[in-house]
């Protein structure tokens, strides 16, 4: 799920979600399912701290098995919207707003610490992606 949100918004859109999300109404869809990302990473990384050093193998198997001709360009693009939300302090409260009051409601985080998460997961899954397939390329 975490990749599959990933590919989907490779730029932070402008759509917003029709029916807000836990009182917004200004919440983009794109933030969402970022934030959805970061989310799973953190519950990832609560329960095993090395759960996150496993993605890119995982991911890179899916990506060849469905996409055996496009793999590599979507495994360099599978960072892109999420290094967009994180160097957007607007974009990224919203995706903490959306983890504060979804997935991570019983454990929110700080928009720090949410922050923090989305640089580990670029740090231990996808740079570690990124880098095979540029040396595949």
């Amino acid at each position: 799920m975490a990749l599959a949100n990933l590919l989907e918004h490779p730029v932070i859109g402008k759509e917003t979600m029709s029916a807000g999300y836990a009182g917004r109404m200004d919440i983009k869809r794109s933030n969402k399912d970022l934030g959805r990302v970061l989310a799973l990473s953190r519950l990832a990384v609560a329960d095993d701290e090395d759960a996150l050093s496993t993605w890119p193998a995982i991911w890179l198997k899916a990506l060849k098995e469905r996409f055996p001709y496009e793999w590599k360009e979507l495994a360099l693009q599978a960072g892109k919207g999420l290094r967009d939300l994180l160097a957007s302090e607007p974009d990224l409260d919203q995706a903490w707003h959306t983890c504060a009051y979804g997935l991570l409601t019983s454990c929110q985080p700080t928009p720090a610490q949410l922050k923090i998460s989305g640089q580990r997961l670029l740090q231990d899954a996808i740079e570690p992606l990124e880098k095979e397939a540029e040396q595949s390329a």
